[in-house]
């Protein structure tokens, strides 16, 4: 049992090795300790005989006692310490006696300036490195459309499994979910002007045009998107991308087109569903809490709308599916050879995913009427 005892201007520790030290016996030891403690003593004697440099517990120990409010300006003193565990100690901050408190991370203030620079030369080699990624990206999707037989269908199957067919029960949910809120709220504002019949439309067009496609490529980029940045993110780590690239295979065409492919494949369905489950959704609320019966709602919601708005979905879902896909692997190439960098590529894969995703709804939403009228579709 560790022996603690004051003598003179000492106060010495000794049977260290003989002890087995946790967090709650180095609370227990340290307040007994403290208790010792008076302006008398200068000295903090310690018998290291037989302690291994990385018996961590008993260095944990140490640093508990040498950063106690009274004990860090004593002097110590470390008896029977061999060579290896004195360069340990010395690590910890413990040298010529004495205990200096040290940072293992260094606390550096950055000007707002450094910090906004900074941040514009992060930005200016992602948008290079991403400029070159997508001249890959293309080349090899121009490569797969001339020979289609090398593609490998067993990956794409295997993503598209899943990336589509494991995300139904959830696009499903929210989508029906969303469809709900839509026609709550229609009712209440459009029954003040006795207009409850046009929910339907609001329901319809905000499903099928904006929120389904939206929000089925916001769920994907949370599966689909971070399980790509992390998975090629842990190869990039196991140095599996880099062997890759010595045996000369290019890690776009193994390990980005099938999940691009796949995603590309599987999305558009996943809109399908998820605007068929919106439009019930909010074709069951209007017929519990309005005079509008389902029929009346599916009927007004046939009649309103045209083929393009579905075209324009199903188109949506496809340029969301590259965004995506695309920058989850690119995230994932990108990654640090660490596990932090595996976390930081997976967080950036969702954000970017998720800020390019409303980026293209923007323009496609602007775009597409235009390109509507422009064959002559009243849209």
């Amino acid at each position: 049992m560790l022996k603690i005892t004051k003598q003179s201007k000492s106060i010495i520790i000794d049977n260290i090795s003989q002890t087995h030290i946790d967090i709650n016996q180095t609370l227990s030891f340290c307040n007994e300790i403290k208790s010792l403690l008076d302006k008398s003593v200068s000295t903090f004697v310690f018998d290291l005989k037989g302690i291994e440099p990385t018996n961590y517990t008993v260095l944990t120990f140490l640093k508990a006692v040498a950063e106690m409010p009274k004990a860090n300006k004593l002097s110590f003193i470390m008896k029977n310490a061999d060579a290896e565990l004195t360069i340990s100690l010395q690590k910890l901050g413990f040298s010529d006696d004495k205990y200096i408190i040290k940072e293992f991370r260094k606390k550096e203030i950055q000007s707002i300036f450094e910090t906004t620079g900074g941040g514009i030369l992060k930005l200016g080699s992602d948008m290079r490195k991403l400029v070159i990624y997508t001249e890959e990206l293309l080349m090899t999707l121009i490569y797969f459309i001339k020979h289609p037989r090398k593609l490998n269908k067993n990956d794409i199957l295997y993503y598209a499994d899943k990336t589509g067919a494991d995300a139904v029960p959830i696009v499903m949910m929210i989508c029906f979910l969303m469809g709900v809120i839509l026609a709550f709220q229609g009712l209440a504002q459009l029954s003040r002007f006795g207009l409850s019949v046009f929910v339907s439309n609001l329901v319809g067009f905000a499903i099928v045009r904006e929120l389904g496609p939206l929000m089925v490529a916001i769920i994907c980029t949370g599966r689909a998107g971070s399980a790509f940045a992390a998975e090629i993110g842990t190869m990039k780590v196991n140095e599996e991308v880099d062997a890759m690239t010595t045996m000369g295979l290019k890690p776009v065409y193994i390990l980005v087109m099938p999940k691009l492919i796949a995603l590309i494949m599987v999305m558009p369905m996943l809109t399908i569903i998820g605007n068929i489950l919106g439009i019930l959704g909010g074709g069951l609320i209007t017929a519990l809490t309005s005079d509008i019966t389902f029929y009346q709602y599916m009927n007004q919601i046939t009649s309103s709308m045209i083929p393009a708005n579905i075209f324009e979905s199903l188109t949506k879902s496809v340029v969301f599916a590259f965004l995506v896909a695309a920058i989850g692997c690119f995230r994932g190439l990108d990654a640090e050879n660490d596990a932090k960098g595996v976390g930081n590529a997976t967080t950036s894969a969702v954000v970017s995913g998720i800020f390019l995703i409303v980026l293209a709804d923007t323009a496609l939403t602007f775009i597409f009427p235009q390109i509507m009228h422009l064959f002559g579709i009243d849209y």
